[in-house]
């Protein structure tokens, strides 16, 4: 007896019975990309595809399958030679910001990212709480997608909103944010002014670091300060 190198079956050697071995085998490599097929990690989904192909059976789009268990639940799905995350969990992520350096959040921040891809369209959520003394940089802001993420090459830009709090302001500043096509990075940006609508990069201060200087502009005030709040949120389609 041995096991079938995808599903674990056991199937009789030709030594015990040959005719009903050779079709129970044949049997399950044609139902198996039929099957959805449960593994631990995607790493052992890999050992156990590896070696059914190299068994004869062959991998094709649209095939599924699952791994990990409980929080870690994952369903993917064969798409154009690769396997895809084809939805189950929100994971969660880190992003970077960065302007003229990279930003630190400041004392006591609270960042919450959080994603769930599908095939090639991930939606997304992020909010960023920025602590005591935070150094947001003086340049335009960008903010990173979650690792090994781009945006698809097919578009030349994908739309997004985003919001602004800020404590010593009444009212929250409604933007937008871009991505470029292929690039990782989101732009956010917000009216320039309460004179002046047009948007302009989200950024904390001219390259001098004078306050009133910033995008949006808040007199005697910087756009990031304690308590400052910044989300963004939306669905894109990546490479």
């Amino acid at each position: 007896m041995a096991n079938h190198p995808l599903t674990g079956a056991r199937i009789t050697q030709d030594a015990d019975s040959p005719l009903f071995g050779s079709m129970l085998a044949r049997t399950i490599n044609e139902l198996s990309p039929l099957i959805p097929g449960r593994f631990p990690t995607p790493s052992d989904r890999d050992a156990a595809y590896s070696a059914w192909t190299q068994a004869g059976g062959t991998l094709v789009d649209g095939m599924e399958c699952w791994t990990g268990s409980g929080a870690t639940l994952m369903k993917w799905a064969r798409m154009g030679g690769a396997w895809l995350p084809a939805g189950g969990i929100w994971q969660s992520w880190t992003p970077t910001l960065t302007s003229s350096i990279t930003m630190n959040f400041g004392t006591g921040a609270v960042v919450n990212a959080r994603f769930e891809q599908a095939l090639k369209s991930v939606t997304f959520q992020m909010s960023i709480k920025f602590g005591s003394s935070p150094a947001p940089g003086t340049g335009k802001t960008t903010v990173t997608l979650p690792p090994a993420m781009t945006a698809t090459n097919a578009n030349q830009q994908q739309l997004l909103t985003c919001l602004l709090y800020v404590p010593t302001v009444q009212a929250p500043f409604a933007g937008a944010a871009t991505i470029n096509s292929g690039s990782n990075l989101i732009f956010p940006s917000f009216a320039k002014s309460a004179a002046d609508a047009s948007l302009g990069g989200f950024q904390n201060a001219d390259s001098s670091g004078n306050a009133g200087t910033g995008v949006p502009n808040i007199v005697d005030g910087y756009p990031t300060v304690q308590n400052s709040l910044l989300e963004i949120a939306g669905r894109i389609e990546v490479n």
